[in-house]
């Protein structure tokens, strides 16, 4: 009885010691995994511990002396009674019925030597029959106290899934609820910027679980309030948009809108805003200047006939360099500098911005474009890692020398990398009339579906990132989005990168860390330098928490803003 008595003491104390410790804000695990063990860490994690009446998740540190108990809270959800460990007072003996270590699933039978600290030590162990599945999934939610980034790093890695399959298996989620603030996280970079691998968690917003891209309007130009032209402009209403106008003598004809309270754009990605305008005659800015004074602006527009009217919805991704404080943004400028040679009036009209949510991580999609055989006999350094690309194709080239074959086209086909149409003979819609752009984009699209390429004729790649506006109306008719940033506003940040070096360029680099998140599609054409690709890729292994195709992005755009995407591919 008095053995009795003193092995119940130490089970209340355990409790007791826990509870004087718990802080309501921990993040509450739900389980319904196995314990797993990170050999890299030396931690095991057990997801569900039974103490009386009670259910918690614990974390123990393996040292010399044995395990050490480092962190606990209590369960949220119940988990399956076969998987949750037990504790027996009367042997002082903690039973884990099921821990993943490796390929194999063990039970384990730690023993309690010390109560201060909570130290165990292994008494017994064997193989268990119960299967090792990637739907087992553990569930954090993150408290009102903690970043998202905090309960990211306390999932468990589990290391099998992604030694096997680089693409991760979801096995811990993080849900984040309604309230929280929307904010940038990572699963390849801790809370101290090092390097880790988190590809098995799975982050989900209560309030957006499908994943949905949000877009807020800011301005919709039923009318000029809250907008100032600049010197020597004019702004005014017509039909339906903001028009700009400046006189001959202006180099430039801007608007400036000043917010009563600075507002913080940090919690976004991207801007997309309708802009309709001559080329040739103005290069159309978007600009911010902060509390500071500080600005920055960007150009990005398609390259188009000179003299030909343009209707454009462009997406600029957001931070335009990263110079600025963005979470203090006072001002926003819609400007259209004099292109040269032009000495005309300038005129601008623009409509419908959008602030954009779309990742609050970095993800990165991966472009190859022109066919080039290299890029099919170096897509194993994609494959190893579990990643899907584009292939952006001309068809004209298929079979020619030094290009793709049919039958490699139709085997990355299979492996599930998307094949976009750029055409049939990579023309130039600068010097296309209306029948030979039709051609190009006609002949190019019915060759893919001919050769059984059907399942993304939703997309198109421009050539020489140009248009007109036959092109405009093709794509429009046939419900055909294009996966350039510049004309219906596909939410991505291009970055190109050029043979052979492949260097990340400076301003991309300084973007992608910057903290804001967002997609980044990067695009390689010719690739003479194996190493020097291998090299690029690993910058975004270890930059990216996601890697994504085009299709995977017209999944998550909301049809109410694109239309385009709620379409059929035949």
């Amino acid at each position: 009885m008095k053995r009795f008595n003193k092995k119940l003491k130490i089970i209340i104390v355990l409790i007791v010691i826990i509870f004087i410790a718990f802080d309501e804000n921990q993040s509450k695990v739900e389980a319904n995994d196995c314990a797993t063990f990170d050999s890299s860490s030396n931690v095991l994690f057990i997801p569900c511990v039974t103490l009386g009446s009670y259910r918690l998740w614990v974390k123990l540190q393996s040292d010399t002396l044995g395990l050490l108990l480092t962190d606990y809270g209590f369960e949220s959800n119940g988990t399956t009674d076969s998987n949750c460990s037990t504790f027996d007072p009367t042997e002082n003996l903690l039973h884990v019925p099921c821990v993943k270590f490796q390929k194999k699933v063990y039970w384990v039978d730690l023993n309690l030597t010390s109560n201060d600290p909570i130290l165990l030590e292994v008494k017994d162990y064997g193989e268990t029959s119960v299967p090792s599945t990637k739907d087992e999934q553990i569930k954090f939610v993150v408290g009102d106290n903690q970043t998202i980034q905090e309960v990211i790093d306390e999932c468990p890695i589990n290391r099998e899934d992604i030694e096997n399959d680089r693409s991760g298996s979801n096995t811990c989620i993080v849900q984040v609820p309604s309230n929280h603030k929307k904010e940038f996280y990572s699963l390849v970079r801790n809370s101290q910027g090092d390097f880790v691998d988190h590809r098995n968690v799975n982050v989900i917003f209560q309030d957006n679980p499908q994943g949905k891209f949000k877009y807020d309007l800011f301005e919709d130009c039923n009318d000029t309030s809250g907008w100032k032209a600049g010197t020597g402009s004019t702004i005014s209403i017509n039909e339906g948009k903001c028009h700009l106008t400046a006189t001959e003598d202006q180099q430039v004809v801007f608007a400036r809108f000043v917010f009563d309270q600075p507002i913080d754009l940090h919690q976004y990605q991207g801007v997309m805003i309708d802009l309709e305008y001559v080329k040739g005659q103005v290069l159309p800015q978007i600009q911010f200047i902060d509390s500071s004074g500080k600005s920055e602006h960007r150009y990005d527009a398609l390259h188009l006939p000179k003299g030909q009217r343009t209707i454009d919805r462009v997406f600029f991704g957001l931070p335009l360099h990263g110079n600025i404080n963005y979470s203090n943004i006072k001002e926003i400028r819609i400007r259209g500098l004099r292109a040269s040679s032009y000495s005309g009036s300038l005129n601008l009209d623009f409509d419908n911005i959008y602030f954009v949510s779309t990742f609050y991580c970095n993800v990165a999609s991966i472009r190859f474009d022109d066919d080039h055989i290299a890029q099919y006999l170096y897509i194993n350094h994609l494959e190893k890692r579990g990643w899907k690309s584009a292939f952006v194709v001309y068809t004209n080239a298929i079979n020619g020398p030094n290009k793709i074959s049919l039958n490699q086209l139709q085997e990355l086909y299979e492996k599930g990398h998307n094949i976009i149409n750029h055409g049939e003979a990579h023309a130039d819609p600068r010097k296309c009339d209306y029948e030979a752009t039709y051609e190009d984009f006609w002949n190019g699209r019915n060759w893919l579906y001919e050769h059984g390429f059907s399942k993304y004729l939703n997309m198109y790649a421009h050539p020489f990132v140009a248009s007109n506006m036959y092109l405009r109306e093709l794509l429009l008719e046939t419900h055909t989005m294009s996966i350039d940033p510049q004309l219906f506003g596909f939410p991505i940040v291009k970055v190109g990168l050029t043979n052979p070096d492949f260097n990340i360029p400076e301003d991309a680099q300084k973007r992608i860390k910057s903290h804001f998140g967002g997609i980044y599609q990067f695009v390689f054409h010719r690739i003479e330098n194996e190493d020097n690709f291998e090299k690029a890729l690993e910058f975004i292994e270890e930059n990216f928490s996601y890697i994504i195709t085009p299709q995977e992005i017209l999944e998550h755009l909301p049809n109410d803003i694109y239309p385009l995407t709620n379409v059929s591919n035949n």
